[in-house]
């Protein structure tokens, strides 16, 4: 198992607790610029359905062809025309935002995943925060001792062909279910460690890297559950 550097620790609702892993946003830049081309793209493609005149003065001979030809669709069929430059808007729309929460999380410097011998404590994106727009992430922070975990389930996707589980995260999520029932699903993507390192850090912190169980076997979470699949 790879050991933790404990040399400092932070006091928390659930006692002192120290990092498992970094928050790192390198892989969330190369997600936002993907993110901001197939935006950029979708709009422009939109309006250009919607009203090509926007583009080309005196458009060449191809650019007649297909200017016509989407004329006649717009008299043909309007309604579908009209939805498909909507759903194009839309689409192009939904992107720009996931653009901007890519870039705007890969320069936070206020997520963490922490862990000590009394619990878990983190704060990680959680999908968009409407309130601004949906162009942020809404950050997700919670505190939980181990006798309110009933299980952590990891699974970590590999993709691109053959890879070395220590290449990072991708594709890699977290789900906790509390004993009082509620659910929490996680991306791990961001984080500097491995899944499956982070799993095992959990298991050491919660252990107090001693071998043994900090805690009585009733009240011990089902945290060695993780599934390493390549996608």
């Amino acid at each position: 198992m790879d050991h933790l550097d404990s040399g400092y620790t932070i006091e928390s609702a659930v006692g002192p607790v120290h990092d498992l892993t970094k928050w790192t946003g390198r892989g969330k830049i190369g997600v936002g610029i993907a993110a901001l081309v197939f935006g950029l793209g979708a709009l422009v493609v939109s309006a250009f359905v919607w009203d090509s005149t926007w583009f080309f003065d005196k458009p060449s001979e191809n650019i007649k062809d297909a200017v016509a030809e989407m004329n006649d669709a717009w008299r043909t069929h309007t309604t579908a025309m009209q939805a498909g430059v909507t759903l194009g808007a839309i689409f192009g729309l939904f992107c720009l935002m996931g653009a901007s929460t890519q870039f705007t999380d890969a320069f936070r410097t206020d997520y963490f995943f922490r862990a000590g011998t009394g619990g878990l404590w983190l704060r990680l994106p959680d999908g968009f925060s409407w309130a601004h727009f949906g162009l942020v992430s809404k950050p997700l922070e919670l505190e939980l001792s181990w006798d309110d975990v009933a299980k952590i389930e990891v699974v970590q996707t590999k993709q691109f062909g053959a890879m070395s589980r220590n290449a990072g995260n991708i594709s890699a999520s977290m789900t906790i279910r509390t004993r009082s029932g509620e659910t929490h699903d996680l991306t791990l993507d961001g984080l500097e460690a491995a899944a499956y390192l982070i799993h095992e850090r959990m298991i050491e912190a919660q252990t107090g890297d001693s071998g043994q169980d900090a805690w009585p076997d009733a009240a011990v979470p089902a945290i060695g559950t993780g599934s390493w699949r390549t996608g």
